[in-house]
């Protein structure tokens, strides 16, 4: 349930970024897509505000946000983490 609600703000994000009436691929790159550096902090910074996470600047790596897929992981991580405190 979670990992479904997760997936759906994450396809809503990328979709308003990428200005795709349809949903993307989960493991699809980003770059693939057309998307830059400035397209990708814009999705971290909209995950923050949904999820109300801050990522810390190691883990701010475009490996970790390449897809929606890496993405989704970051956000269950940093959640996991932040019940555990």
């Amino acid at each position: 349930m979670q990992d479904e609600y997760i997936l759906k703000v994450l396809q809503s994000v990328a979709q308003s970024i990428t200005g795709s009436p349809n949903e993307l691929p989960i493991d699809c790159e980003f770059t693939l897509l057309g998307l830059n550096s400035i397209d990708i902090i814009t999705i971290i910074s909209k995950v923050e505000k949904e999820f109300n996470i801050r990522f810390d600047s190691h883990d701010l790596i475009l490996e970790n946000f390449s897809s929606i897929y890496k993405i989704k992981h970051q956000v269950l991580r940093k959640k996991n983490r932040k019940s555990d405190t």
